[in-house]
């Protein structure tokens, strides 16, 4: 009975572990700036364009609140794309041990998510979530330093609505 129980549990896990990895492993879709600030202006965020040429659209979107910016970028080429994706990765681990935040930063596929908090040298909380997701040339972020749940979740839905 205890070996069956054993093996019981090694398929639980298995089966829950594949379950995780096809929920990272979805493809998020390449939008144009065009469509990007037709969804951002139906979620009532203003949208800007960006002041920089190393990108060959850069569009920023702030909720009314001003907690939530959303930054879509378009690349010349995927690979430049993936390379600042994966600077963003080491940008959000780097703060994490130089201002010893607490916290994770996570990747999955062509998503990563920087959940951390910490005390800045005054001693106030503050922290930063992050989302970020890359398709093709496309990336788009979203952040907040309101960390609390409820922004959190805007910040993943507004993430889902865009590239899901």
């Amino acid at each position: 009975m205890k070996t069956m129980k054993k093996v019981f549990a090694v398929v639980l896990v298995g089966a829950m572990g594949l379950s995780l990895a096809a929920c990272g492993g979805k493809k998020a879709k390449q939008l144009t700036a065009k469509e990007f600030k037709k969804v951002m202006k139906a979620e009532d965020y203003s949208v800007s364009e960006g002041n920089d040429d190393d990108y060959e659209e850069y569009l920023i979107a702030v909720d009314e609140d001003k907690e939530i910016q959303v930054n879509y970028y378009l690349f010349e080429d995927s690979g430049d794309a993936k390379d600042y994706f994966e600077e963003g990765i080491d940008t959000m681990e780097e703060w994490k041990d130089e201002y010893d935040m607490d916290g994770s930063v996570k990747k999955s596929g062509n998503k990563f998510v920087a959940d951390l908090s910490g005390e800045d040298d005054d001693g106030d909380e503050g922290g930063i979530y992050l989302v970020c997701v890359r398709s093709g040339e496309m990336v788009i972020t979203a952040t907040t330093y309101e960390v609390d749940k409820s922004t959190k979740k805007k910040v993943d839905s507004i993430i889902d609505t865009l590239c899901y």
